[in-house]
């Protein structure tokens, strides 16, 4: 442990700095005020890069850091910026993806599951009859890749069309990138339609796979003649093109004669990912006026990229829901932007995936079973950062924008995108340290690490909507347009004051539930009324009893029944079916004293 003095944190674009002093432990940094009772602490895992910064005569040390939250220790004299430096540079490098808290499990929760419970959440054989319900003569279970051997970054069983032989799959896998042939992703029962996704296929200029179109074939089988298989390709044509000369490219209408072709323009990592950097540099920046902010922020085409994959969802969905025809999706090696295309499109289509637990399904059906790069993306291992991205958290935003413009359509909250979007930046839990189902198992990593989703589960009502209302049909007739966009606050400012609000809509509607609650109880137990002036939520930064800091978007508070103050929710307690703070509850329990024993305590 190492700790140095006199030294003063600033968060990225902050107004004030705060003094105190930094402590180096083993697996985290913590900084910890002198002038108030808090502390910021960052894991060392979570540090992309530092370096040191000169303001006039003080040196200060920048830190970039995978959860967005970029700070500034200024340190009093050059021999504590050794010593940091060192501890940094010693401790940021990343060797071992179980070098993390994740490996000693410091988190602390009541579960109250199994710890194999959100391993085994996700029975794939138990959502394909979910899905296709009684009607499932078209398609079939393979176990053709129970080995990994046809596709290494497949799921163990996948389903394929009835008539179509291992054989036929496996010559498939060898004619696709990285052997990831065509496969059910989605089963639409509603119009009896497939979503299929895979890779892009290894055409080349001349070259052709009769058994990779045998297998579309069947798929397109499945549905009237007349109606052809739609394959939307999520890349710009011109990568396409430009991937035939690498042996690679896009399927030849001309071989597959009984498809119809639509490329969605969605840019490639390298391109949101500079986006994505540009887009934190503006949101953070301070403008002289609200238009020059818009154009910034526009400028940066970030807001652009989101719309452009809701609208190619909405463009998917209708196919299936309105045409009712079988769809397939790739873009290069399908696990990046066709992850999060068929995710949405399900999410669109099936309300079941918009309640909480349907939502972890489509997690682990479509990104953690079918293979996403959690690893790569998220740059762990990687001291060369062309192939991270936020690919993960472009797709948690975009159902953020759709929770905006629906509030209603979602069971879950704000609250739990944006703590999916901070452990999976934490790497605290193993379900997002791996790249695919095989590294999942040959790492042991359920024996090694807690799945996020018992954590999860154990605190549900922290992520419940309360404008929830449950709908069996889909939104897939509406559309999502640049207007609709709204930045995503509580996940790209909470550092920065002037514009970040914790307080989410869903925040306000529990407070007021719960207020409505407490003066139902109230009526039935002639419990006095609550004070009527309660301090409002957005003018309290910290607990009126411990002082904790309340600025972090992902924990609830809440007013004490009784003096309405604002309070952390462990500085209150349960008191006749309210929440009251500690000093209340001891003056109520008093007063229940006093007239139990025939005293008015009034008088």
């Amino acid at each position: 442990m190492i700790k140095i003095e006199e030294t003063r944190y600033l968060a990225f674009n902050g107004t004030n700095s705060i003094n105190g002093c930094v402590t180096a432990y083993r697996t985290y940094l913590e900084f910890v005020s002198t002038d108030s009772n808090t502390s910021h602490r960052v894991e060392y895992c979570q540090v992309v890069k530092f370096k040191i910064q000169k303001y006039f005569n003080t040196v200060a040390i920048e830190f970039i850091c995978r959860n967005l939250a970029n700070f500034l220790i200024f340190l009093s004299s050059d021999s504590a910026v050794e010593r940091l430096i060192g501890v940094l540079e010693a401790r940021t490098v990343v060797t071992n993806r179980f070098c993390f808290p994740a490996y000693v499990s410091p988190l602390t929760y009541n579960s109250y599951f199994d710890r194999t419970y959100g391993w085994n959440i996700y029975d794939k054989q138990q959502e394909f009859y979910r899905m296709c319900g009684m009607d499932e003569s078209h398609l079939r279970v393979s176990i053709v890749n129970l080995k990994y051997e046809v596709c290494s970054t497949y799921p163990d069983i996948v389903f394929v069309p009835k008539n179509a032989k291992d054989a036929t799959v496996i010559a498939s896998a060898a004619f696709r990138s990285r052997g990831r042939f065509p496969a059910l992703s989605y089963y639409y029962n509603v119009t009896n339609t497939c979503l299929i996704r895979c890779a892009q296929p290894l055409s080349g200029f001349t070259n052709k796979c009769a058994k990779d179109v045998s297998l579309l074939k069947h798929f397109w089988s499945m549905k009237e003649p007349h109606k052809k298989l739609h394959i939307f390709d999520a890349r710009p044509k011109i990568n396409a093109m430009a991937n035939v000369v690498k042996g690679k490219g896009y399927e030849d209408l001309r071989v597959y004669n009984f498809c119809c072709f639509d490329f969605l323009d969605i840019p490639n990592i390298h391109v949101i990912r500079e986006s994505f950097e540009k887009f934190l540099v503006s949101v953070r920046t301070k403008h002289l006026s609200v238009s020059s902010m818009f154009k910034s922020i526009m400028s940066t085409n970030w807001p652009k990229y989101i719309c452009l994959i809701i609208e190619a969802s909405f463009t998917i969905c209708s196919k299936l829901h309105h045409e009712a025809v079988n769809c397939l999706i790739h873009c290069s090696d399908g696990w990046d932007r066709t992850s999060q295309l068929c995710a949405l499109s399900s999410l669109i289509l099936d309300p079941f995936y918009r309640t909480l637990h349907g939502f972890v399904i489509l997690i682990e059906k479509d990104f953690v079973s079918f293979g996403h790069p959690f690893c790569l993306r998220n740059g762990l291992l990687s001291g060369n950062s062309k192939d991270t991205s936020p690919i993960f958290v472009q797709f948690l935003e975009c159902v953020f924008q759709l929770q905006q413009k629906y509030p209603s359509e979602f069971q879950f909250n704000e609250r739990f995108l944006l703590h999916l979007a901070h452990y999976f930046f934490s790497c605290q839990f193993g379900t997002f340290l791996v790249d695919c189902e095989r590294e999942r198992i040959s790492m042991e990593v359920s024996e090694n690490t807690d799945s996020i989703w018992n954590y999860i589960f154990s605190r549900t009502h922290d992520y419940l909507n309360l404008f929830y209302q449950p709908h069996s049909e889909s939104f897939v007739h509406t559309n999502f347009k640049i207007h609709n966009y709204k930045i995503w606050r509580n996940l790209y400012c909470y550092k920065i004051p002037e514009l970040y609000d914790c307080f989410t809509l869903d925040t306000y509607a529990f407070q007021v539930q719960e207020q409505v609650n407490r003066n139902l109880r109230c009526k039935s137990k002639k419990i006095p009324p609550s004070a009527s002036h309660w301090t409002p939520v957005t003018h309290v930064h910290t607990c009126y009893s411990c002082s904790a800091n309340l600025n972090a978007p992902f924990e609830p508070i809440s007013h004490c029944y009784n003096c309405a103050k604002i309070f952390c929710k462990i500085c209150l307690i349960d008191c006749n079916d309210m929440k009251c703070c500690n000093t209340c509850a001891k003056i109520n329990s008093i007063t229940e004293s006093l007239q139990n024993i025939g005293i008015d305590d009034t008088t």
